[in-house]
């Protein structure tokens, strides 16, 4: 975790969650709060997308999502609001048995 210089803004970086895929970081902590975007099901070793469908890309995003709050000293249990952006609806049922 680092602080930026003279801002009470704090960027949140993880090894155990997988890495951006655009110039954004894992998270941001500011205010108390902790703001996690752009999480999907990349393998924070490989950094590339687990394989096994959408159960396991479900899965491995809400691991990410966790870790990137643990490192920011929150959990999931303190999250406020999630959004699930998904490309084929279909898919939905089996997202949202992992979800759940």
């Amino acid at each position: 975790m680092t602080k930026t210089a003279g801002n009470p803004i704090q960027v949140i970086k993880t090894d155990k969650a997988g890495p951006p895929v655009g110039p954004y970081s894992q998270g941001i902590k500011a205010g108390g709060f902790v703001f996690v975007a752009g999480e999907k099901g990349l393998d924070p070793v490989t950094g590339k997308m687990v394989p096994g469908g959408v159960e396991a890309e479900t899965r491995r995003t809400l691991e990410n999502v966790k870790a990137i709050l643990e490192a920011a000293g929150s959990s999931l249990d303190l999250a406020v609001q999630t959004f699930v952006y998904m490309t084929d609806l279909n898919d939905f049922a089996k997202m949202n048995a992992v979800y759940a």
